[in-house]
């Protein structure tokens, strides 16, 4: 499933127009996000099938922000979709939002899954229908922060901050891209180290790829082995095998267009060099 339908609202520092019903109440009570927050921070994921006929409920909401009744300030806030959204989640659950504690902070993945196994296994007409449209999401950030949380606290606590952030963001940015195209369902073990940067990552993938590819194509003599030619052909292990080996296909052509772009992104900043 592609992360195209993952949407997220980001608010900082909200504040309820006085004398009047909160829009955010409001679009919480119709769209029913999973509501995640910290101190000052909330964060609403919710999917395009949520938001459905539900619009105006956002709009309203994104407007009161940006134009708030006087004497009250603008209400920083940011509304993201698909891989950008994903990317966002992650870098701000392995603690890259948090200006006292960067990359240090255990205690949000800690809250975060709580809430997760809250909406999961909570009884509620509403949890249900929050986990239905959210469980694929959910399910990946479980397993993604797990695995970039873990490579992050092994990173040199001698590295600047500015370059870690941005190595970090860098690989919160190649994981989405991997998880939204498939690569991460497909390989259950990787090293999340190599999201570090676009290069590590298509040859990490690269690598997997043909591990599985040569995987598959062993599977197979055996099977031609211990099932003869005939029977092996109209089996379903045969029909398994080879639909992998098809997915291994159209993931490395995804590779090959990335690798294209990046050559070519290069180039460019060659030229303009």
């Amino acid at each position: 499933m592609p992360l195209n339908n993952l949407q997220i609202l980001h608010i900082y520092k909200y504040s309820k127009p006085k004398g009047q019903e909160s829009p955010l109440q409001q679009f919480i009570k119709k769209v029913k996000p999973i509501s995640l927050s910290t101190c000052m921070r909330h964060v609403y994921i919710f999917s395009a099938d949520q938001l459905n006929d539900k619009d105006e409920t956002l709009q309203n909401l994104t407007s009161q922000m940006n134009n708030p009744p006087p004497h009250q300030c603008k209400i920083a806030h940011d509304y993201l979709t698909g891989q950008q959204a994903y990317s966002f989640l992650l870098f701000w659950i392995v603690g890259g939002l948090n200006n006292k504690a960067p990359f240090n902070d255990q205690r949000i993945l800690g809250d975060i899954r709580k809430e997760f196994h809250r909406i999961e296994h909570g009884a509620s007409p509403r949890n249900a229908t929050t986990w239905s449209y959210n469980k694929y999401f959910i399910n990946s950030l479980r397993a993604d922060t797990k695995h970039l949380l873990h490579w992050v606290s092994q990173l040199d606590n001698e590295m600047e901050f500015s370059i870690k952030s941005t190595t970090v963001r860098e690989a919160c940015d190649n994981c989405s891209w991997a998880r939204d195209e498939g690569f991460l369902t497909f390989t259950s073990v990787f090293d999340y180290g190599a999201f570090c940067s676009k290069e590590n990552t298509i040859t990490a993938l690269y690598k997997k790829l043909d591990i599985l590819s040569d995987k598959c194509i062993k599977e197979e003599e055996k099977g031609y082995v211990k099932h003869g030619e005939i029977g092996f052909i109209f089996s379903q292990t045969r029909l398994h095998l080879q639909k992998k080996l098809e997915d291994i296909t159209v993931l490395r052509a995804k590779l090959d267009d990335m690798q294209s772009k990046s050559k070519e992104n290069e180039a460019t900043q060659m030229v303009n060099i």
